[in-house]
């Protein structure tokens, strides 16, 4: 289990390869719940993205909220929670995110995410 929140091999979901080509984009969204509302069991509370292919120009991820900008190279991850296991409540929208247009190239992104269960 990982420490707090409770997860382990039966909370993960399966693989989600997902191809990004030219001018692709993902629009703003939550992998969770966002809503600051109390967390409901076996919802998802954590996302892990894999760069597995990075495009040569475009293709990054923002977390415009937090101004955080990702800009993948090949074998990246990302790690996320929108959880908070000492509340238990969702966030409050800071861990939606987008995938920017991709200018050349192609991204190749393996997304897990997780559920407490």
């Amino acid at each position: 289990k990982l420490h707090c929140y409770g997860l382990n091999l039966d909370g993960k979901e399966g693989f989600s390869v997902i191809k990004y080509e030219t001018t692709d984009e993902y629009v703003p969204h939550c992998d969770g719940s966002c809503t600051e509302k109390e967390y409901q069991v076996g919802g998802r509370v954590a996302t892990m993205v894999l760069y597995c292919q990075a495009a040569e120009i475009g293709g990054g991820t923002t977390f415009s909220i937090v101004d955080v900008f990702i800009n993948p190279k090949k074998g990246q991850a990302a790690f996320f929670s929108y959880y908070d296991p000492i509340k238990n409540v969702t966030d409050s929208g800071f861990s939606k995110h987008s995938g920017c247009p991709i200018n050349s190239g192609t991204n190749w992104m393996d997304c897990n995410s997780l559920d407490e269960t």
